[in-house]
């Protein structure tokens, strides 16, 4: 099974990629969340936490159906659009993904070069079904 992690510079928050007005947007920042389609249970954890400003970080994340918490998908794939919405630009580093025993996903070499809101896009695929959640990122601490 392939690994997919997608970084662009380009704007596909769904709430703005139309306008490129950031004004509506909500930037509360959540940890997880329900994709929006409701099928999967999305969540991550950084390392360090909280995200330092200009320094390397790495992200622990994981996809499940939400009605048992402790099982997640062996045969899910994720991909990560992260990006400032406000900026229309992405990072400046192109992470890897790895998955590792119980179907989680370790995502190192994140970096977030600049402060102010960033936007992480975790869409998930397992066989036809493909949904997306979108978490909202303060950068940053230091």
């Amino acid at each position: 099974m392939s690994l997919l992690l997608l970084l662009t510079a380009c704007n596909h928050h769904a709430d703005t990629a139309d306008s490129g007005d950031t004004a509506d947007t909500d930037w509360t920042e959540e940890v997880a969340l329900t994709t929006e389609g409701g099928t999967y249970y999305v969540m991550y954890s950084p390392t360090p936490d909280p995200i330092p400003f200009n320094e390397p970080f790495s992200m622990y994340w994981m996809a499940h159906d939400g009605a048992d918490h402790g099982v997640m998908f062996e045969d899910a794939d994720l991909a990560l659009d992260i990006t400032m919405p406000e900026h229309g630009h992405g990072m400046n580093t192109v992470p890897t993904v790895t998955r590792d025993e119980m179907g989680g996903f370790d995502v190192t070499g994140s970096l977030f070069h600049m402060r102010g809101w960033w936007a992480m896009q975790a869409t998930v695929t397992r066989g036809d079904v493909v949904e997306s959640a979108t978490f909202y990122v303060e950068c940053c601490e230091g």
